[in-house]
C-alpha cells in the first residue's frame, strides 16, 4: 500500500503493515466472519469495476494475493 494511511492499525494506534485500514483496525479484523472466497470476490468485482474490466481477468491475482495473507494461510 502506497500511502501509511492505507494500512490497518494496531490496539495502541500503529500501523499494522499486515493489512489494509479496510480489514484491519485497532488489532481487530473488521469483519471476523469473512471468507477467504467472500473476500476475493469483493476485490475481484472492485478491481473490475475501478478497471473497467471483467472481475475474471482479476481473480487469479487475487486469489493468490489474498492466499497469501496470514489470516488464510
Amino acid at each position: 500500500m502506497p500511502d501509511e494511511s492505507d494500512h490497518g492499525t494496531t490496539v495502541d494506534g500503529q500501523t499494522h503493515h499486515d493489512y489494509c485500514t479496510y480489514c484491519f483496525q485497532n488489532g481487530q479484523f473488521t469483519e471476523p466472519e469473512l471468507t477467504k472466497s467472500e473476500m476475493v470476490d469483493r476485490v475481484a468485482e472492485f478491481m473490475g469495476k475501478q478497471e473497467g474490466a471483467s472481475t475474471t481477468l482479476y481473480r487469479p491475482a487475487i486469489e493468490n494475493r489474498i492466499s497469501s495473507l496470514r489470516r488464510w494461510q
